[in-house]
């Protein structure tokens, strides 16, 4: 897992092997964007999670996601670009 700075990362989340956090839509600069975990998310294997987004609590990234937008809480998403599945 890559964690930049700015990401924060809520209780009893699971965050799984590969997983990568972005901080900088346009690199190299110093605009960075804050990434938010909620309590009790999960990211599957090998996800990217995408600058600026919110990950709300109780939520479900698939293996491989790439999330480029919030997700709320309680839904279940995967593909690239991720989007929803379903409620938990």
């Amino acid at each position: 897992m890559f964690l930049p700075g700015g990401v924060s990362i809520g209780k009893n989340c699971f965050i799984g092997p590969h997983v990568c956090f972005t901080n900088d839509r346009y690199p190299p600069s110093d605009n960075w964007e804050d990434t938010i975990v909620k309590d009790g998310a999960s990211i599957g294997a090998g996800c990217v999670i995408i600058c600026g987004v919110t990950i709300g609590s109780g939520s479900i990234i698939g293996a491989g996601g790439v999330v480029t937008k919030s997700v709320p809480p309680g839904e279940i998403w995967a593909g690239n670009p991720a989007s929803k599945l379903r409620d938990v």
